[in-house]
C-alpha cells in the first residue's frame, strides 16, 4: 500500500496473471473507499461490500454464457430488501458466507480483463443488462440499477431503468482516483433514493410471493379494506391509465380506480441531460385500485370461470360510462383495452353479485377514440400473441399497414387459451407462446379453418369439460369465423371501423347469450350430479364429472373472451 501511494495508482497489478488476484485486489481498493466515506447514520444501517468469488453460482454460467452471479456486491437488509428472515439479527459485516440473492442485493461490481476504449462489447452490455434485470424483478420499488464494471486500470458505468441502458466512456482510475471514489461512494450510499429505491413504498414478501403490481397492507380507515398500488412506466405521449379509469369509475366489470399519483419521475430525470432524445422516454405512474380475486386462470370451478369472463364482456356501463369491448362509439366514451388475456381478468370477490364476478383491469395499453384520433391500427407488439384475433396477428406480414383494432378484436381475445392435455403429450395451444407471432397466426387459422387440430381441441374439451363446453367452443368458434369474415369484407371494401358499429350491441348480446345459456346449463348440471349422490355409494360432496377429472387433465379449452 505504501508504495501504492508513493506512486499516485490503486494498489492494483498491472497484469493479473490470475482472475482471483484481480478480484482481490479490487476488492481491497474498493472497500478501503466505502470504509472511509460511507458513513451511515441511521440505526441498524451498514454498507460493505463482499467478495463472492468462490461461490458456486459465480463459477456457472446462465443459458447466455455469463456468470450466473457477479462476485463484488453490495448486500442490504431492512424494508425493501429480502434478506432471509432468519439472518436479520447478524451484522452484515458477517455476512460473507450468506447466499446473497438478488433482492437483497444494492448494488454490484463486475470485473474484466479489458475494456474497450471505443465502443461497449454487445457480450458486455448482456452481461450487466442480466444482473440489471434481476435486480429490477426482485425489488419492486427499484427505479433503476447502477454497476461499475472495473478492469486493472479503468471503470466504466452502466446505468439500466425502464427506458433502457446508458453507459459512460471508460475512465483511468489511476489518472482520475477522485472519479472511483465518488462512484463507489454513490453506489454503496446508505441513501436509498440515491441507490435508486422509490422510498414513497416499501414492500414485504409474504409466502415468498410476490405480484405484478405492489400489493400493501394498506386499507382504508373506516372499511379496513385492503388495496392494490400498481406501479407503471408509461411511455411518454401515451395517455395515462388513471385518466382511463376516471371515465370508466363505477362500471361494473372494469377495475375501480382509488387514487392514482403523477409526477412520479421520468427517466429522463435519471440520465444525463445531454442523452435526452437518444431514447424513449417513460413516466412514472401509479394507481390504488380495489382489490379483487386473482387472475382468471385460477378458477375453482367452470361455472366460476364462465361467469368471471361473461362478467369482464357485459361491463354494464352507468349513464356516463362506456362498455370496454364494444369500442368506438359516438355517445359513448370509445374505449378499446388491446390487452385482453387471462392476467388482465380478475374473479370477483367469493360473494360478488352478477356483473362483478370477473373484472377487466390493466388499462395500460388501452385507446380512446376521440374526433381528432378516431381510430388506431392494430399492431401485433402490443399484447400477447396468444391472446391476440387474427386480424391483429396478420399485421406481422406487413401487408395491409392500414388494418384498424375494433372492438371484435377485444371479443375475440385469445381463440382458446391453453390446452395441455396429459392424455396426447405436448399441450395443443400452451406451446404457442414458445414460437413467434408469425406461427401463432398459423397456429389460430387452423382453428377457423376446419383444421384437423379444431376437432381434436374440441374432443379434448368434451373429455375434460363434457358436452356443454364443448358446445360453447363450438358456437363461438363459428360466431368467430363469422366476424373475421365481417372484417376482411370491410377491408376489401376499404371502409372504416365506423361501419361495424351498427351491429356492436347484436355481436356482443349474442357472445353473451352464449355464455348465459351455458352457465345456467352447467349449474343445472351440477345440480344433478349432487341429486344423483343421494342414491348412489358417494359422498355428499359429490361434484361433477368435470371437476373430477381436473386433477388430470388441467385444460382451459374454450375461446375465453378475456
Amino acid at each position: 500500500m505504501p508504495e501504492a501511494l508513493s506512486k499516485k495508482r490503486w494498489a492494483i497489478p498491472d497484469s493479473p496473471t490470475k482472475r482471483g488476484s484481480l478480484v482481490d485486489a479490487l476488492y481491497l481498493a474498493l472497500l478501503s473507499v466505502v470504509a472511509r466515506f460511507v458513513k451511515p447514520r441511521e440505526p441498524r444501517v451498514e454498507r460493505h461490500i463482499f467478495n463472492i468469488q468462490g461461490y458456486l453460482e459465480c463459477k456457472q454460467k446462465d443459458e447466455n454464457g455469463h456468470a450466473a452471479r457477479p462476485v463484488l456486491v453490495v448486500p442490504a437488509m431492512g424494508p425493501s430488501f429480502d434478506l432471509p428472515q432468519v439472518l436479520h439479527s447478524v451484522p452484515s459485516s458477517e455476512l460473507a458466507e450468506v447466499n446473497l440473492g438478488y433482492s437483497c442485493m444494492a448494488n454490484l461490481f463486475h470485473r474484466k480483463h479489458w475494456i474497450r476504449r471505443r465502443g461497449v462489447p454487445k457480450e458486455q452490455v448482456d452481461e450487466m443488462e442480466t444482473y440489471a434485470r434481476k435486480i429490477l424483478r426482485d425489488q419492486p420499488n427499484r427505479l433503476y440499477v447502477r454497476s461499475l464494471v472495473l478492469t486493472e486500470s479503468k471503470a466504466r458505468l452502466f446505468h439500466f431503468d425502464r427506458a433502457g441502458a446508458e453507459i459512460t466512456p471508460p475512465f483511468d482510475i489511476h489518472q482520475h482516483p477522485g472519479t472511483l471514489v465518488r462512484l463507489v461512494a454513490g453506489l454503496c450510499s446508505a441513501n436509498k433514493r440515491v441507490l435508486g429505491l422509490d422510498t414513497s413504498v416499501q414492500w414485504t414478501i409474504v409466502d415468498q410471493k410476490k405480484s405484478e403490481g405492489t400489493i400493501t397492507d394498506h386499507r382504508t380507515p373506516d372499511t379496513l379494506e385492503e388495496l392494490v398500488v400498481k406501479d407503471s412506466w408509461r411511455i411518454d405521449g401515451l395517455r395515462a391509465e388513471d385518466e382511463l379509469l376516471k371515465l370508466v369509475k363505477d362500471t361494473p366489470g372494469v377495475v375501480h380506480m382509488v387514487s392514482y399519483e403523477i409526477g412520479r419521475g421520468e427517466t429522463k430525470d435519471f440520465r444525463c441531460p445531454s442523452t435526452i432524445g437518444s431514447f424513449q422516454n417513460r413516466v412514472a405512474t401509479r394507481v390504488t385500485t380495489k382489490a379483487y380475486g386473482c387472475s382468471v386462470e385460477h378458477f375453482k370451478s367452470v361455472v366460476q370461470l364462465l361467469s368471471a369472463i361473461r362478467d369482464a364482456i357485459a361491463s354494464r356501463p352507468s349513464p356516463h360510462a362506456f362498455q370496454p369491448t364494444k369500442g368506438l362509439v359516438a355517445d359513448d366514451i370509445g374505449i378499446l383495452h388491446r390487452d385482453v388475456s387471462d392476467q388482465n381478468v380478475l374473479l370477483g370477490k367469493d360473494d360478488a353479485p352478477e356483473g362483478e364476478r370477473g373484472v377487466l383491469t390493466d388499462f395500460d395499453l388501452a385507446f380512446r377514440a376521440t374526433i381528432s384520433e378516431p381510430t388506431i391500427k392494430a399492431d401485433h407488439n402490443v399484447g400477447l400473441p396468444i391472446f391476440q384475433s387474427l386480424s391483429v396477428l396478420s399485421t406481422v406480414f406487413g401487408g395491409n399497414k392500414n388494418i384498424p383494432h375494433v372492438y371484435l378484436d377485444d371479443l375475440q381475445a385469445p381463440d382458446g387459451s391453453r390446452v395441455p392435455s396429459a392424455e396426447e403429450g405436448p399441450s395443443i395451444l400452451f406451446t404457442w407462446n414458445d414460437g413467434t407471432p408469425r406461427d401463432t397466426f398459423v397456429n389460430k387459422q387452423g382453428l377457423t379453418a376446419g383444421n384437423p387440430i379444431m376437432h381434436s381441441v374440441g374432443r379434448l374439451i368434451k373429455a375434460s369439460w363434457g358436452r356443454i363446453c364443448e358446445d360453447l367452443f363450438k358456437k363461438f368458434r363459428a360466431w368467430t369465423v363469422s366476424r373475421r369474415s365481417d372484417t376482411e369484407r370491410l377491408l376489401f371494401q376499404k371502409k372504416g371501423p365506423e361501419d361495424l358499429l351498427p351491429k356492436r350491441d347484436e355481436h356482443c348480446s349474442a357472445v353473451l347469450k352464449m355464455f348465459d345459456k351455458d352457465i345456467q346449463a352447467t349449474k343445472s348440471s351440477a345440480k344433478t350430479s349432487m341429486r344423483r349422490s343421494k342414491y348412489v355409494a358417494q359422498p355428499a360432496s359429490a361434484i361433477s364429472s368435470w371437476e373430477k377429472r381436473r386433477p388430470q387433465i388441467r385444460i382451459t379449452p374454450i375461446a375465453l373472451l378475456l
